[in-house]
C-alpha cells in the first residue's frame, strides 16, 4: 500500500518522538515529495534519483531555491554517512510546513510579474 505525505509525515513525527532521527529525516524527505507530487509539481516515482528531481524542480523558479538545498542535504546525510541531528530534522520540518501554502498557492510555483 502506497502511504500519502500526511501519513509520512506522521511516520516522521513518530520517529522523531523515539529520537530516531536518520528514519524521521527519510520520512519526511518522502512526505516533502509526496506533497509535492499530490500538488502536481512534480511527479512521486520511486526510481527516481535526487539527482532527477532536482532535474524537474530547476523548472519551478519559486520551489527550487528552496528545495535544492534541501535534496542536496539529504544526499549528504543519506548516502555520504554524515549523522542527522534533532536541528535537520526540525529544518526539514520547517521547510514542508512552508511548502504546504505554496502547494495550494495558483500560481502553481512559478515566479509571479508581481514578485519579479
Amino acid at each position: 500500500m502506497f502511504l500519502s505525505s500526511e501519513e509520512w509525515l506522521e511516520r516522521a513525527k513518530t520517529f522523531a518522538k523515539e529520537s530516531d532521527w536518520i528514519q524521521a529525516y527519510r520520512a519526511l524527505f518522502i512526505a516533502t515529495l509526496l506533497l509535492l507530487d499530490t500538488a502536481h509539481f512534480i511527479p512521486f516515482e520511486k526510481h527516481r534519483t535526487n539527482g532527477e528531481y532536482l532535474h524537474l524542480l530547476a523548472k519551478l523558479p519559486l520551489l527550487y531555491p528552496l528545495l535544492a538545498p534541501a535534496i542536496w542535504q539529504f544526499d549528504t546525510h543519506r548516502y555520504g554517512g554524515r549523522t542527522v541531528s534533532q536541528s535537520d530534522y526540525s529544518h526539514s520540518l520547517a521547510l514542508y510546513e512552508k511548502l504546504i501554502p505554496l502547494t495550494t498557492n495558483p500560481t502553481r510555483g512559478q515566479v509571479t510579474a508581481e514578485a519579479e
